[in-house]
């Protein structure tokens, strides 16, 4: 009799307690890595919690992106030229208090050239049948960035060094935690500052505003997750006459824990409306879709690292070609292990 009453408690209390025994580490952070996209607000993909009350995360992102896009449209006037390698290296800082809250700080810098993978991607195009996008016309690791009119330059942008981008301030609150039946929810407010020089192509020189809704839930050693973003877009004055004021975007995930606390197969989808309206080509009219596959781990308590690769599934739209991510995140105690650590403390 006590061994069919521990028994029938394990099977009751297995799938209350997946989460647990299998804990989430997804998503996968990743916005849209588009050059004219990284000048305003974006979905960036988030769990619905916060961290808890009085500790600290900082976390390192280096997204690494080849590009290509040049087209013409032959009844708006417009020339698109996206080519180039660009590294966006950011750095975040968040902190969570009063349990439900959290206020982060994200530090973000752009870095474009003509790069190096050029080469390397005509050689995987050709040896699985891809189109290459007229890619073969071209110089490879040629660096293009501008925008023309009826043959007169709207935008241009030269090569960049590595310089600083607009910053974004964040504000999160966890309405729900995630219960048997109930998933995690939460909510996010995002304020972008033209910290960026828009000369340099680092920012847009405007403000942006967002919001954001987070949703997850997990059975065992799977979790769902899906981000809903709506985002008041200030624009670029350079490019008035065809930016967008708004923009919504979406992601729907799936996590896989495949070593408990060690690693997680992750896939996502993830899309945006069009940021631009008016140029006649679906490379900037069309609304953006992006897959993305990776997988990330746990270095003990405190340690997370994260490996992916996103591409464009559909090739004429505004997602570009190919990115891949590396992410390293740190967690540490509230003030009072700071202290001790200051202090040559045990922690």
């Amino acid at each position: 009799m006590r061994r069919l009453i521990v028994l029938s408690l394990f099977l009751v209390s297995r799938p209350i307690f997946a989460e647990s025994f299998y804990p989430v580490v997804g998503p996968i952070p990743i916005r849209n890595q588009n050059p004219l996209y990284l000048q305003s607000l974006d979905l960036r993909p988030e769990r619905p919690v916060v961290l808890p009350s009085g500790s600290y995360e900082v976390e390192m992102a280096a997204p690494y992106s080849n590009i290509f896009e040049r087209r013409t449209s032959t009844t708006s006037g417009y020339q698109l030229a996206l080519d180039m390698e660009l590294l966006r290296n950011s750095f975040l800082f968040h902190y969570g208090f009063l349990d439900q809250f959290e206020v982060g700080l994200e530090l973000p810098f752009l870095h474009f050239d003509g790069g190096f993978l050029d080469s390397f991607v005509q050689g995987f195009h050709n040896a699985f049948g891809f189109p290459n996008g007229g890619r073969e016309d071209f110089p490879n690791d040629s660096f293009d960035y501008t925008i023309r009119k009826n043959g007169t330059t709207v935008y241009q942008v030269k090569e960049q060094g590595y310089g600083l981008s607009d910053l974004v301030l964040d504000f999160k609150y966890q309405l729900l935690e995630e219960q048997k039946k109930i998933p995690a929810l939460a909510t996010a407010f995002y304020l972008k500052l033209p910290t960026g020089d828009r000369s340099l192509g680092l920012g847009s020189g405007n403000t942006d505003l967002g919001f954001q809704l987070s949703a997850e839930k997990s059975y065992d050693r799977f979790h769902g997750m899906v981000n809903l973003g709506y985002f008041l877009i200030g624009g670029n004055d350079l490019l008035v006459e065809i930016n967008n004021s708004n923009l919504f975007a979406w992601m729907a995930g799936l996590e896989v824990s495949l070593i408990r606390d060690i690693w997680s197969g992750m896939i996502q989808l993830s899309g945006s409306s069009s940021l631009f309206h008016g140029t006649g080509f679906p490379e900037l009219d069309d609304p953006v879709l992006n897959l993305t596959i990776g997988f990330s781990g746990k270095i003990g308590d405190q340690q997370q690292w994260t490996i992916a690769f996103q591409e464009d599934p559909v090739a004429d739209d505004a997602a570009i070609d190919f990115t891949a991510w590396f992410q390293w995140c740190t967690k540490w105690g509230g003030p009072k292990k700071i202290r001790g650590l200051l202090l040559g403390k045990a922690l």
